[in-house]
């Protein structure tokens, strides 16, 4: 995977840091990558917390979050995590950046995120 940029910006007490990055799969035989995915990852960490988002190059209204990490620990989100002030807080810095279509994952796929 390639970094396209790394920028970190601050929203109210929460730190949030973008990620640019480009994954693509070995060349065919007409020297095309196989996939490419071009999106960005978003961090969004407050006391020893991490909130990962991903939001792709070619959907850029829409955002999902892909799982919390505390410590080493990483573990994907539960319903309860929606009312967490990290979440919420992670949620307008999205909205206000233009990403209005917002989902978690969960163990049984992707939910959204009411308006």
């Amino acid at each position: 995977m390639g970094r396209r940029g790394d920028s970190g910006l601050k929203a109210r007490s929460v730190r949030v840091r973008r990620q640019g990055v480009v994954d693509q799969g070995p060349p065919d035989q007409q020297g095309v990558p196989r996939y490419r995915y071009d999106f960005e990852l978003f961090h969004f960490s407050d006391r020893g917390r991490t909130l990962v988002a991903r939001s792709y190059a070619d959907t850029p209204g829409r955002a999902c979050f892909l799982h919390l990490a505390e410590g080493a620990a990483q573990r994907r989100l539960t319903p309860a995590d929606l009312e967490d002030p990290l979440l919420l807080s992670a949620v307008a810095w999205l909205r206000s950046s233009g990403r209005c279509e917002l989902a978690w994952l969960a163990c049984d796929g992707y939910r959204n995120i009411a308006t």
